[in-house]
């Protein structure tokens, strides 16, 4: 059974998180941070434009919260690279339980050792990743400001924000968003 914590958290973003978040980082950037410091016991977290998505140590199942629209356009001006723009603020997070976590069993640990080990033989010493970057959804909310006149909010998800375009559009998107990512 997982253990039982609070569901509505109070969260401050300081002068501290502002400065130190990184932009258009999904795991260290502004509620990121502040949301660690929040709730000491949170193992990752990964935030976009309207929602954050959590583990806490010793939980059972992933929690999701909605990101109020100050913390949305907090994480915009980030983006943007007007990090003086800023200013601290609260907020609550409510935060609803969803996937359960599935933890490694030893047949797994042993399964992924041996793929590492894999790796180190063919000369790939390191599994090289992307980092996790918010750039198509901050892309989606300004071009569907832009074409539409609606904008993002704390109840708008990237789908509801993604069906406004036309095909076209989005593909274009996604293109864009990976060229520079």
């Amino acid at each position: 059974m997982s253990r039982q914590y609070p569901k509505r958290v109070p969260v401050e973003v300081t002068p501290f998180h502002i400065k130190h978040a990184k932009a258009q980082s999904c795991t260290c950037c502004l509620a990121a941070l502040a949301i660690r410091d929040a709730i000491p016991c949170v193992g990752y977290v990964h935030c976009e434009l309207n929602f954050v998505s959590l583990n806490r140590k010793g939980n059972t199942h992933r929690e999701q919260g909605r990101l109020p629209s100050e913390m949305n356009k907090a994480l915009i001006l980030l983006d943007e690279g007007k990090r003086d723009e800023i200013e601290p603020f609260k907020f609550w997070l409510t935060l609803t339980p969803t996937s359960k976590i599935q933890r490694p069993t030893p047949e797994r640990q042993k399964r992924v050792q041996e793929l590492r080990e894999k790796r180190r033989a063919e000369g790939k010493d390191k599994h090289h990743r992307k980092p996790i970057k918010r750039v198509s959804g901050v892309a989606v909310a300004n071009l569907v400001e832009e074409r539409t006149g609606i904008a993002p909010s704390r109840s708008a998800t990237k789908r509801e924000n993604v069906e406004t375009l036309s095909q076209f559009e989005k593909w274009d998107i996604v293109r864009k968003a990976t060229a520079t990512a």
